[in-house]
């Protein structure tokens, strides 16, 4: 152990002079890893899904046989990605979107916090396999909800959940959002949770949204609002690799490879035109889209900056019961959190309160 420990403080070193505010706690760091204890070998994890898509088919088929198929793996593997681990909602996440105390789930913090009506009209565009909305419904957040997506595998499957769990209130559709037709002051709260940055149309669906929206509605946005087609920086990519160098085998396996993950593959604009051409298409202009026709309430910064390629995969790893498990990881929340605090690195996920942005009765004279 006393190796790895070496090798995280030999790696991280340019990174910590180059703030100043963190050469101080070099010594404390150095205290903090030496307390871990040795790391055993890699677990044995579940067979990697294919991934394999008809490329030669129509954009909207490729994007809705890629979401049914992520519905379908999510079913059968639930921690995936890093916000799927209930280690980093609890540690980092929700205490952050929360802003204090968290009841475990972001929307029901945000329900305690703003006046939104409980037994109000919902939509949610992008549902998926509807894992939130069931949430939702079974915390009694709403009245009723219709609940869209592109993908027939994914709402098949949003309703067989609602079914087995009992809920009514929720009427599912396939649609796809990037052409849909919303009625006006229908709704007294959208929300998109990880959607947005799927859509190509971006100004026409939130046009739609506004458009859709009662005069005193909420528009609830949860997001990845980094690089488009998740083309990261340079400095973002090296110090994920370095992150990544530094994990123990164990740690670091990746369950859907199949194999040990010592870097982030980042892929290629192109194979994301192929693979998933609405893969957070214009993620980089979500932020300036949503506060042109909104007003924002409030916004929740949460990172994810390093912690969505360092962790993508490899999350299930972390074992709660594990104390070495818990401070590494709560380990890589402080140097991601550090980085973004000292203007190194940008936020990559957000969460947006909005309301509709009261306009001069004069104003839609002039829309076009």
């Amino acid at each position: 152990m006393g190796k790895l420990m070496r090798r995280w403080s030999r790696s991280l070193r340019s990174v910590l002079q180059s703030i100043p505010m963190l050469r101080a706690c070099k010594r404390a760091w150095s205290v903090f890893l030496s307390s871990l204890t040795e790391a055993s070998s890699p677990a044995i994890s579940p067979e990697p899904p294919t991934n394999s898509l008809n490329v030669q088919a129509d954009e909207k088929t490729v994007v809705s046989q890629q979401w049914g198929k992520t519905a379908a793996q999510r079913e059968k593997m639930s921690l995936m990605g890093w916000m799927d681990a209930p280690l980093v909602l609890d540690h980092y996440v929700l205490p952050t979107i929360a802003q204090g105390s968290s009841q475990g789930n972001a929307m029901l913090d945000i329900i305690e916090q703003f006046p939104i009506d409980r037994q109000g009209h919902w939509l949610s565009l992008g549902c998926g396999s509807a894992g939130q909305e069931i949430f939702y419904s079974q915390n009694k957040l709403f009245a009723s909800m219709d609940a869209y997506d592109i993908s027939e595998g994914a709402i098949q499957i949003a309703r067989a959940n609602a079914e087995a769990k009992g809920i009514t209130n929720i009427c599912f559709q396939v649609q796809d959002i990037n052409k849909i037709s919303l009625p006006p002051t229908h709704y007294d709260v959208v929300s998109m949770i990880m959607s947005l940055h799927h859509v190509s149309r971006l100004g026409y669906l939130l046009d739609q949204v506004e458009r859709t929206l009662k005069p005193n509605g909420w528009f609830l946005v949860n997001e990845f609002i980094g690089p488009s087609q998740f083309q990261f920086s340079a400095k973002q990519m090296q110090i994920v690799n370095e992150l990544l160098a530094l994990l123990p085998e164990r740690l670091a396996f990746d369950y859907v490879k199949n194999q040990v993950k010592r870097r982030y593959d980042l892929q290629p604009r192109d194979f994301w035109d192929r693979v998933d051409p609405s893969e957070a298409i214009h993620s980089d202009q979500i932020e300036a889209a949503l506060h042109h026709r909104f007003q924002v309430v409030s916004r929740r910064n949460y990172g994810g900056t390093l912690l969505n390629p360092l962790l993508e995969h490899i999350v299930g790893n972390f074992a709660p019961e594990r104390e070495e498990d818990v401070v590494i990881l709560r380990l890589l929340m402080y140097i991601e959190a550090v980085l973004i605090r000292e203007g190194c690195l940008k936020d990559n996920f957000a969460l947006f309160v909005m309301k509709k942005k009261h306009k001069p009765f004069w104003s839609n004279l002039f829309r076009i």
